[in-house]
């Protein structure tokens, strides 16, 4: 049954002010987190926990702000989610020997269909501050950063060829990265609340 949280995560992650978005965001998180974790330590073994309940929990949130997901009054959130999240389990698992999509060819003229023009001049907008944040970066982290958010290639495909020998360490790496990264977009992308 959808539950009153269920709604209001949607409600939340549907909203036109951007506090109100983080919000929906970290309560989907604190709402399914651990209860993910706890079933792909059960059912998943030798798999990145936290890269696949990231994975699958972007894309949940996506399905919600797009409407491809909507709530179901006999149904909670969680069961759409589980199969989200077992999709990303087999994948990460290896398997799933499907060739990965090569995104950095994508256009933001693709998203047309899906987002109306204020949106569309804010992906663009957004596409230029990447571009710009990653550039103030320091070597191995643009690489290590382009592989991962402009590629989509997994972390532990491609560190040893960046010359940073232990998946600890590129892990160590990547979250310093993204951390100056997401505090330049911060600085950058400063929309305030509607």
């Amino acid at each position: 049954m959808a539950s009153l949280t269920d709604n209001k995560i949607v409600d939340l992650l549907r909203s036109d002010k951007i506090s109100e978005r983080n919000k929906g965001g970290l309560l989907f998180e604190k709402s399914f987190k651990s209860k993910s974790i706890s079933y792909l330590k059960k059912s998943f073994k030798g798999v990145s926990y936290e890269d696949v309940w990231q994975e699958a929990a972007a894309q949940m949130i996506v399905n919600i702000v797009e409407r491809k997901y909507n709530p179901i009054p006999n149904a909670s959130m969680f069961t759409y989610f589980y199969f989200i999240l077992k999709s990303e389990a087999i994948k990460e698992s290896g398997f799933n020997n499907s060739a990965t999509v090569d995104i950095r060819d994508l256009e933001i003229e693709d998203f047309n269909k899906h987002y109306d023009p204020f949106e569309i001049l804010r992906l663009k907008e957004f596409r230029k501050f990447f571009s710009e944040c990653l550039k103030r970066q320091k070597e191995p982290y643009v690489q290590l950063l382009k592989n991962i958010y402009m590629k989509g290639l997994r972390l532990k495909d491609f560190h040893e060829e960046l010359g940073i020998e232990t998946y600890s360490n590129a892990k160590v790496k990547h979250f310093t990265g993204k951390k100056k990264l997401l505090t330049c977009l911060k600085s950058k992308l400063d929309y305030g609340d509607k």
